[in-house]
């Protein structure tokens, strides 16, 4: 992650996402994303809003709350079935 005027920026193979601090939307490949919450900066850390940017590089996200972990997917188009690409722990805002 790529940080330039408290805008965090993710480069993919196939996308480049950018998140600005403070602000209710994205980018990704140039391309405005609304969302609910912000990033933001606290005690010298981004907290990325993970849900848009997982979903604007076309991941689907599932929160699963009773270990408190965020499991995200991508669709496999030949096969039809889903492989797990991502998965993440938090707890008590650090992971």
């Amino acid at each position: 992650m790529i940080v330039q005027n408290e805008t965090a920026i993710i480069i993919t193979d196939h996308d480049r996402i950018e998140i600005p601090v403070g602000t209710n939307y994205i980018y990704n490949n140039n391309n405005l994303i609304k969302n609910d919450t912000n990033a933001v900066i606290k005690d010298n850390r981004i907290y990325l809003p993970i849900r848009a940017v997982l979903e604007s590089a076309d991941f689907t996200v599932a929160w699963d709350s009773t270990t408190n972990t965020v499991n995200a997917y991508i669709i496999n188009p030949n096969s039809g079935t889903s492989c797990l690409r991502y998965k993440r722990r938090w707890q008590n805002g650090r992971t």
